[in-house]
Formats: C-alpha cells, structure tokens, sequence
C-alpha cells in the first residue's frame, strides 16, 4: 500500500503568523512547539501491528 501523508507549506506570503503544533486529552489542548512561518513540514500517521508495536521493530 502507498504510504499517505500531508505536506504543509507556509511562508510570509500565506499571512499566517504563528504555526503550533499539539495534541488534545481529556479536553485539553496541550502544546508541543510553536514555529513562526516559513514552516515546511510532513506529517504520517504510524501503522501498527494489533500488538501496538511498530511492524518494523
């Protein structure tokens, strides 16, 4: 299977002024990183076995 994944671009040109990049639990935003643009970056989500252990381990 071809592996999927999101490529986000964005420089000054996008307007956009703050990148964060985080997670919600329980309700809660919890922030990783924040980045000012330009900002390249690729995202994938892992496949795992029914074990939740990487396949390639």
């Amino acid at each position: 299977m071809a592996e999927e994944y999101l490529t986000l671009t964005l420089d000054e040109a996008t307007g956009v002024d703050e990148v964060v990049l985080g997670f919600r639990k329980d309700g809660e935003f919890y922030e990783l990183i924040s980045l000012e643009p330009p900002v390249e970056a690729e995202i994938r989500q892992r496949e795992d076995d029914a074990t939740g252990e990487d396949s390639e381990a």
